[in-house]
């Protein structure tokens, strides 16, 4: 199983795949505003990895073994 936030931003990910299968089947080009846009979500998927690690890394114990969920917060300078 794949918990919910992880899923979410595989499927981000998902414009990303579909435009690199066009240019490689289709010969489709890319221009500024694509590149902009491709850098913008993986930017974004990348924010989101590291809030959802900086508030487990904060709020869990690491010697727990009951499954500590923390809420997702923003790290610390991205208020």
């Amino acid at each position: 199983r794949v918990p919910a936030t992880d899923a979410s931003i595989i499927l981000t990910t998902e414009p990303l795949f579909a435009a690199a299968a066009g240019v490689v089947t289709l010969g489709e080009t890319f221009v500024t505003s694509d590149y902009v846009g491709a850098s913008l979500i993986i930017g974004a998927c990348i924010l989101a990895v590291l809030i959802e690690d900086e508030a487990s890394d904060e709020l869990c114990d690491p010697y727990d073994d009951s499954g500590c969920v923390p809420p997702c917060t923003w790290p610390e300078g991205f208020e």
